[in-house]
């Protein structure tokens, strides 16, 4: 059995016909009704009464009367509404009401619009044929409603000036942390965003009347504030927090009253211009304001706090870059001019130049140090703000750009990394160190200064074996060329690559040797091990190839060993010159004394030094006789006698008169008392890797001029080559651009490169133009 159930339907009441509808007493009835819904007493009413009663009068075409009616009904009740606050008004300076004021308008806004909606329901046919939805028709009674509490309440003159007075007055105590009711306030301030303007102006009240009023007082209010804080406190951290509590607590304020609208938008603005913009500049300028100090004191809340402010404040956005480059910078050359001062006192002192190294190492320490403090403050105070970030960089480009010798400070300091700093650290550390040092790098803008430093003293870790890690060199040259690019690493990669080679060449030269004393007859001569490094003269630097300016004169064991390797590479490899560079390597001795043996490290030149000692048991031997036996100049015997008869912990000859320096009439003899408490001992070189001395930094500034002039000539004639023809200005700024990565090519210097170029007929000035050049192919 299928069982059905009807739907109920509501159906409009049908128009008695032949009969009339009496508007007076249809009225009456209504009238009646919404007297009591406005006195509250509206539970007796029937609305099915009610509706049929307005729906007959709208059907019997007297809508226009029955709106006009309602709506004179409503203005009535609201004039009396309007009426009770009469003793507000009168008393409308005294502000002590404006609690029970806003009270009582908010019970009142209340009360209206709850009759508004149960009038509404009544009328809802009279709504929804004549309050249609175009400009012509009357406005449907919900906004009638709105427009009638505006134009009767809230709109009237007197009235309006003192619910302004009061609601900047409430807001105000409430700011001072004085108690209020602010729901109360909040639901005022609501009524005055639903009231409209007008008709035809849909903007609010809230917005045309109010809200200029509440910017103007509260930006009076905090400008005072700030005046009298800034008069009675002179800390700018005071200030700084203070404000960002204003300004916090304002966003807090609007969004409970929800002012987030038109309303509160300029008071934001007007705010952080009044306490921010335009105060700013004064605050930083008081004692204690330097950003520095605010660093060292490690008030990072408190410059986190400034840096929202002036985020805040966009016209002085720039200003807390500016501050913190100044004070930066100043460090920076504070810094600068502590690293001349403590190098010219050891120069004036005749300290040794190992200790000018060590403050080498130390400005390079301090610069990172300091490096890693501001990446620090950047991430905590600044959120890694990239414009933060730059400004920090910029500042440490300008002041480590100023130390005249950053280059080979650089090169210093990783020299003493590799060969001792990095002991004993993890990957991890030593990851963050060389990042440390690649940032560092970043700064210097005269790249191709520091490449003649490090590829020297990288070429001596490399030959001496005195790097403690490969692969950190390598992870360290992996580093530049991501910052710099191949072609700034191709050199350092390339002394690598010899490096390697060379091992693989002397496992060939040991077999082949081991093949030729197979087939020979035993010989009772000794035999030296050697080891030799194929450098090719692109890679190396120049340098390397200056000691080859002298012959060593060895051992007959260590000649011959010698000579079997010339014989082997030009049998391997013909049309090759080999040029023997001496004071680069190194010689393992074992010498018996008194007591024991002990295997002596030494470099090479050494070694011939000392086997003249072989034989004379106590007899000396003259600074001139070890000359010429070894064919080591002057200046390099007296270094390397120095190491050995000098230096205390590697004394292994006596040298008569004792002093600290060798001088040309000094005796030498073997000091078989020699002890030591390691069996395996090296004898390092006198000032192998050190800071430059004046002459010697000069002569390496004229090789850097040089070197730059070629890369100049070459830049200009890629540039010409490809443009074919080019004005000067534009010739000068593309050569600029293409060099930036290494260095920045003076004005006067590009130009007399392309006046020999001219003369060199690479290029062609035009005939009628003189600033335009032409390339000659």
């Amino acid at each position: 059995m299928k069982m059905t159930t009807q739907r109920g339907k509501i159906k409009a009441p049908r128009a008695k016909t032949g009969s009339s509808v009496s508007f007076d007493q249809s009225w009456e009835i209504l009238a009646s009704a919404m007297t009591k819904i406005q006195e509250h007493e509206s539970s007796p009413l029937s609305f099915e009464l009610l509706y049929r009663t307005s729906y007959q009068l709208v059907i019997s075409k007297m809508s226009a009367q029955l709106y006009d009616a309602v709506k004179c009904h409503i203005s009535a009740h609201l004039g009396r509404v309007q009426a009770q606050f009469d003793s507000f008004v009168v008393a409308r300076d005294d502000l002590s009401l404006a609690p029970k004021f806003l009270e009582g308008l908010n019970k009142q806004w209340v009360d209206h619009q709850t009759c508004t909606k149960m009038i509404g329901d009544v009328m809802m046919y009279l709504d929804r044929v004549y309050c249609l939805d175009n400009t012509s028709s009357p406005p449907k009674l919900a906004d009638l409603g709105l427009h009638l509490f505006r134009d009767h309440v809230v709109g009237t003159g007197q009235f309006s000036e003192y619910l302004y007075k009061v609601l900047i007055n409430e807001i105000q105590r409430e700011r001072e942390g004085e108690m209020v009711d602010k729901m109360v306030i909040k639901s005022v301030l609501s009524m005055l965003d639903l009231l409209p303007q007008s008709k035809s102006n849909k903007e609010s009240v809230l917005v045309h009347c109010f809200s200029d009023q509440l910017v103007a007082a509260t930006t009076n209010y905090y400008s005072q504030a700030a005046r009298d804080l800034l008069d009675g406190n002179k800390d700018p951290v005071v200030y700084v927090t203070k404000v960002s509590g204003w300004l916090d607590d304002e966003e807090k304020r609007s969004k409970y009253y929800a002012l987030e609208s038109q309303a509160y938008s300029p008071l934001v603005s007007d705010l952080t211009i009044k306490l921010v913009s335009t105060k700013l500049p004064e605050v930083m300028a008081l004692p204690g304001s330097e950003i520095r100090k605010w660093f060292l004191a490690k008030k990072y809340t408190e410059v986190k706090t400034l840096y929202r402010l002036i985020s805040k404040g966009f016209p002085q956005r720039s200003l807390l870059h500016h501050l913190l480059k100044e004070q930066i910078t100043s460090e920076g050359m504070n810094l600068n001019s502590a690293s001349y001062a403590a190098v010219e006192a050891a120069r004036k002192e005749k300290k040794p130049s190992a200790q000018q190294t060590a403050l080498a190492n130390k400005w390079v320490t301090d610069v990172l140090q300091m490096r890693d403090e501001f990446a620090e403050i950047t991430s905590k105070c600044f959120e890694n703000d990239v414009e933060v970030v730059k400004s920090v960089d910029e500042a440490f480009v300008e002041f480590v750009n100023k130390h005249a010798r950053v280059a080979e400070y650089l090169s210093l300091y990783i020299d003493n990394l590799m060969k001792k700093a990095l002991k004993g650290k993890s990957d991890e550390e030593v990851a963050a160190i060389l990042d440390s040092t690649v940032a560092c790098f970043n700064f210097i803008t005269d790249k191709d200064r520091f490449e003649n430093y490090y590829k020297a003293h990288l070429g001596k870790r490399l030959l001496t074996s005195k790097s403690l890690s490969d692969d950190a060199e390598r992870q360290l040259i992996s580093r530049f060329k991501m910052a710099a690019g191949g072609a700034f690493t191709s050199k350092f990669e390339g002394m690598f690559k010899d490096i390697a080679t060379s091992a693989d060449e002397m496992e060939f030269f040991r077999k082949s040797r081991a093949s030729i004393a197979a087939d020979s007859e035993p010989s009772s001569a000794k035999q030296v091990e050697l080891s030799v490094a194929l450098l090719s003269g692109t890679y190396w630097p120049t340098s390397i190839a200056q000691g080859a300016n002298y012959t060593l004169i060895h051992c007959a064991a260590a000649e011959n060993a010698k000579e079997q390797f010339e014989q082997y590479y030009s049998k391997a490899h013909s049309g090759r010159k080999l040029e023997w560079v001496p004071n680069l390597g190194n010689a393992d001795i074992r010498i018996k004394f008194k007591k024991k043996f002990h295997d002596v490290n030494v470099p090479t030149p050494v070694m011939p030094i000392l086997m003249l000692f072989q034989d004379v048991g106590e007899e000396s031997i003259s600074f001139h006789r070890i000359q010429m036996e070894t064919g080591i100049p002057v200046p390099d015997l007296k270094r390397h006698l120095q190491s050995v008869s000098v230096a205390p912990k590697t004394r292994i000859l006596k040298k008569v008169p004792m002093s600290k320096d060798v001088n040309e009439t000094d005796e030498f003899f073997f000091n078989d008392n020699f002890e030591a408490s390691m069996t395996k001992i090296r004898v390092l070189a006198i000032n192998a890797t050190r800071a430059e001395t004046d002459v010697e930094r000069d002569a390496t500034m004229v090789q850097i001029d040089k070197s730059r002039q070629n890369e100049i000539d070459a830049a200009i004639v890629r540039v010409m080559k490809s443009r074919k023809t080019l004005n000067h200005n534009n010739l000068v700024g593309e050569v600029t651009k293409q060099l930036a990565s290494r260095f920045k090519p003076p004005i006067p210097t590009i130009k007399h490169c392309i006046e020999s170029l001219l003369e060199r007929e690479y290029l062609r000035r035009d005939d009628n133009d003189t600033t335009l050049f032409h390339y000659e192919a």
